[in-house]
């Protein structure tokens, strides 16, 4: 997020909104590096969430409208019954979305669009599709979410270890695939707690 207002300033810098949004980038940016250090520190430390009821369709909602401000040529659709409210962590899943969205974004070369849809039985399921380059065969199906594995060439490799330490803090399942018309879909599955 630091990288996208680096590269949006000489455009928006006069804009307030974009400055307001650059603090708040920033803001963000520093408290998950703080976050992280915290993580990397004791990799095998257990993350507590903090469960509360949660309307999963306006929580998916709003990450969807943030980053279509953020990443104008990322095109989010979404597919969410409305009325679904869940037991989880809304900050978790937030970013778990985002380390998500941006690598399908940096994936897909700044031209990328990704659907997310969700479906809810016994388990919740998040499906995020992206029409990117797809996954590097060797890093499927679990490499790719090991500590410092990466295959972007400035990738720290932390990004997509986090995103499944995060689900299953949750008590979820991630899965990551290729799919055969192109691009790739990350599945996360959470035990259905509503009641």
């Amino acid at each position: 997020m630091l990288d996208l207002a680096r590269k949006n300033a000489p455009q928006h810098l006069d804009n307030p909104a974009f400055q307001q949004d650059m603090l708040q980038s920033i803001d963000d940016a520093l408290k998950r590096m703080a976050k992280v250090q915290t993580r990397l520190s004791a990799l095998k430390e257990e993350m507590v969430p903090h469960i509360r009821p949660v309307a999963l369709h306006e929580l998916l909602r709003a990450h969807r409208d943030r980053f279509a401000q953020k990443m104008p040529n990322l095109d989010i659709a979404m597919e969410c019954p409305p009325d679904l409210s869940i037991q989880t962590d809304p900050d978790f899943i937030g970013q778990i979305l985002e380390n998500l969205l941006i690598n399908a974004w940096e994936a897909g070369g700044g031209e990328t669009a990704v659907r997310i849809k969700v479906t809810a039985n016994s388990m919740i399921r998040i499906d995020l599709q992206d029409n990117g380059p797809g996954i590097q065969a060797d890093l499927l199906p679990q490499a790719l979410f090991a500590p410092f594995k990466s295959a972007k060439p400035n990738g720290s490799g932390i990004g997509l270890w986090q995103v499944r330490q995060l689900v299953e803090s949750l008590r979820g399942v991630i899965k990551a695939q290729n799919i055969p018309e192109g691009g790739a879909r990350f599945t996360l599955s959470f035990p259905n707690r509503t009641k």
